[in-house]
């Protein structure tokens, strides 16, 4: 009788172990899978990286070290592009000591595909689309005060003869060499994305 429940302690022992064993196993397969996951995604955008700093239309041309060498690469390697750089777009507050004059020309590159096809197609996720492939934050719009404000030429120009509303705006980190606008707009009639600003932060209400 004994030995017959020493044997039952000793099964149900080893079923509890088996069980947490089980757990465990389940457990970490549950984090070998998420990590999986991160991995995928990173081996994506590191496609995309690659890609986009592997663009065949760039190769031969010389290093860019500014914001203007990154717009005349842009203009020398997409003519046809369906954007408008404004004369005085790129502001004197970023000329020459922007750290990733590359960035700027990744963001025409979006400008001129995925937001056109936006407008054009309306098929386009915009936030998601520039953040995962600028790592960029999308607006919209700015505040009406900031648009209609003394410095309304920063939200607004005229494209052949139309008022464009350049509210919309691309934009990363708040200080320092890193920060980044660059304000937009759309005119339909032409259809083309008229770049109006290209800088530090815009200035608003409070600057």
């Amino acid at each position: 009788m004994n030995n017959e429940l020493e044997g039952y302690k000793w099964k149900e022992f080893e079923t509890a172990e088996l069980e947490a064993e089980c757990a465990g196993l389940e457990k970490r397969l549950q984090s070998t899978q998420a990590l999986n996951d991160q991995l995928q995604t990173q081996m994506v955008e590191l496609g995309t990286l690659a890609q986009k700093f592997s663009n065949p239309r760039y190769h031969g041309m010389a290093a860019i070290s500014t914001v203007e060498d990154a717009v005349a690469q842009f203009y020398q390697a997409y003519p046809n592009a369906p954007i408008h750089i404004t004369t005085g777009a790129v502001q004197k507050n970023i000329v020459r000591d922007y750290s990733d004059p590359l960035l700027v020309r990744s963001a025409l590159e979006w400008l001129a595909n995925d937001y056109f096809m936006a407008k054009v197609r309306g098929d386009v996720d915009l936030p998601e689309s520039a953040l995962n492939t600028l790592g960029m934050v999308y607006k919209a719009d700015q505040k009406v005060t900031t648009k209609k404000g003394k410095h309304r030429e920063e939200y607004e120009v005229v494209f052949e003869g139309r008022k464009i509303d350049c509210g919309p705006h691309l934009c990363k980190g708040k200080h320092g060499e890193s920060m980044l606008r660059i304000g937009f707009g759309y005119d339909e009639e032409s259809k083309t994305v008229v770049v109006n600003y290209i800088g530090r932060h815009q200035t608003n209400t409070k600057s």
